[in-house]
Formats: C-alpha cells, sequence, structure tokens
C-alpha cells in the first residue's frame, strides 16, 4: 500500500494560461453585456487557479499548485501535490459539477478520490480538505461548495456593492462555459438604509 501510495501516476492537464486581470474583467463584461455564456479553455481555467492568492505561508498544500483536467459531461479531475513528512505525494479526486448555481454557490460532488495509485475513501478525503480549502470554500459531506459570487466594488469589507456571478456553469473536454450576471444587491441593500436613515430623520 505504501509503494501505491507515493507512486505518482502523473497527471495530464493543460498548462496554465494567465489572463490579465484587466482583460478577464472586459471579457467578462462583454458577456454580460451581450447575454453569452463566459467561455474558458481548460489552460485558462488552471491559470486562474494558478493566479489565486496563498492562503498560508510554508504549508504543505498550495492551491495555485491545484490542476484540472475536464473529462465531459460535468466532470472534473483535480490533482495537487502535497509534501508530507520528506515525501512528495500526488491527491487526485474526480468531482461531478452542477452546472446551476444555488444561492450564489456552486456545488461539485466528489466521486472518487486517491494518493499516488490508492484510492482513498471519499469522506476521509472530505474531512481534511476543508483545512485547505480556500476562503468561502466548505465541505459538507461529500459535496465541495464554492462560492459563485466575486465581488468588484465594496463599500466595506463584507459589503460589496456590486458583484460578478456564476449563475450556471457547464463543463466539456474542450473547456468550460461560463453563465453570468451583474449583481448589485449591495448597493440596493445601501440605499435602503439611507432611505430608511432619512425616513426617520425627517419622519
Amino acid at each position: 500500500m505504501f509503494g501505491l501510495a507515493v507512486s505518482d501516476p502523473g497527471f495530464a492537464s493543460a498548462e496554465p494560461e494567465q489572463i490579465p486581470a484587466g482583460e478577464a474583467l472586459g471579457r467578462a463584461a462583454r458577456f454580460v453585456l451581450q447575454g453569452e455564456p463566459f467561455p474558458l479553455s481548460e489552460g485558462e481555467l488552471n491559470g486562474l487557479i494558478a493566479a489565486a492568492e496563498e492562503k498560508d505561508e510554508g504549508t504543505a498544500v498550495r492551491a495555485q499548485d491545484l490542476r484540472v483536467r475536464l473529462l465531459g459531461e460535468q466532470r472534473v479531475a483535480a490533482s495537487l501535490p502535497v509534501q508530507w513528512n520528506g515525501l512528495s505525494l500526488r491527491v487526485t479526486a474526480e468531482l461531478e459539477v452542477d452546472p446551476e448555481a444555488e444561492e450564489k454557490v456552486l456545488s461539485a460532488r466528489v466521486v472518487r478520490a486517491s494518493v499516488g495509485r490508492l484510492p482513498l475513501p471519499v469522506s476521509w478525503v472530505c474531512s481534511l480538505a476543508s483545512d485547505f480549502l480556500p476562503e468561502g470554500a466548505e465541505v459538507e459531506g461529500e459535496t465541495v461548495r464554492i462560492p459563485a459570487e466575486w465581488p468588484l466594488l465594496r463599500w466595506e469589507e463584507n459589503m460589496p456593492l456590486i458583484a460578478l456571478e456564476v449563475t450556471r456553469l457547464d463543463l466539456s473536454e474542450t473547456g468550460a462555459s461560463a453563465a453570468l450576471a451583474a449583481n448589485a444587491d449591495g448597493l440596493l441593500e445601501l440605499l435602503q438604509q439611507g432611505g430608511d436613515w432619512l425616513a426617520g430623520l425627517f419622519g
């Protein structure tokens, strides 16, 4: 079993393709205005992951090292190299992604997992994964939930005024297609608060 765990099966995926922040925002805005899905290649998906901010310096797991391979029919394989007790291991999982976002959250069910060539219980992997997920993501049972909203303009740290929201994510072997919408819930809430304050002041 130890030999299977430390045996690296490799992971074939597209190399990360970096998209400059300004270009990504401009492309997203164009597709929102046109009402068309925002296409992303496998390389661009890996590029977005590679550009993620590091959660903790010096940890054995870095989110930027995660790579994905699109399998088609809403399935994706994810691979993450891990350093453990001086050993270099590769943790791989296959996930089935729900195309529809619910309450600004995307969900993916983990269907299988392994370290090296050794299969692992999915429930055990999910119980450990919660410590290494990016901010805002969480695990419920064998399902990973990821925020589908990215703030573009904030009033305060925890109050986005305008955000970009993914309402649907379709995955095929050739790429991803995200339906986007501009969300101004925070701005409307701020205006409502201002209206209530004025009503109380002059009422």
